[in-house]
């Protein structure tokens, strides 16, 4: 970035831990007490959108809907409601079954949940980012050198937040062994 030019810095890969989406949406299919467990505890930390494969976040938004009307939330329920969102096609009852395959506790939940929110808003600041940006190198702004050191520390700190998430998530891994 010593160029100036933010539009060029290389493309990285997506942001995402797929295994904390799925062991996070395992544990809430599941929760031995239906809604009055695990998504109540992380519904307030991780949305939707945080989610990187794009069935996690339909089955969260399902799982959200079931615990609004107070239903029950199992495999059947999900199904049902994947269904009744005509979206079933697009996650299979199959893929909702594997979920309860997984390794998951609910007492890591939580943590699973802020990794995925960590991630989540890593991908939209980068992606926020690259477009001021390209705005940036068509002169579309008025941004100068002061606004470009701000947006790499902000990219920075994203990254360095993220670091410390997986290498949470490592010792958690290391500590079930």
């Amino acid at each position: 970035m010593a160029d100036g030019n933010l539009g060029t810095f290389a493309p990285q890969e997506k942001r995402a831990d797929l295994r904390a989406e799925r062991l996070l949406l395992g544990a809430i299919l599941l929760d031995g007490e239906g809604t009055r467990a695990v998504l109540p505890k992380v519904r307030p930390v991780v949305q939707a959108r945080d989610f990187y494969d794009a069935r996690h976040a339909t089955l969260f938004e399902v799982f959200c809907a079931l615990a609004d009307r107070r239903e029950r939330i199992d495999i059947v329920t999900t199904c049902a409601e994947l269904r009744a969102r005509h979206r079933l096609n697009a996650v299979t009852a199959q893929y909702v079954g594997e979920l309860t395959d997984g390794q998951f506790t609910v007492a890591l939940a939580e943590d699973h949940a802020r990794i995925v929110a960590t991630e989540g808003r890593a991908r939209r600041t980068r992606d926020q980012m690259r477009a001021n940006a390209e705005d940036i190198d068509r002169g579309a702004s008025d941004f100068d050198a002061r606004a470009r050191d701000d947006l790499d520390q902000i990219f920075v700190g994203e990254q360095g937040r993220i670091f410390e998430h997986r290498r949470a998530d490592h010792e958690i891994e290391i500590l079930r062994q």
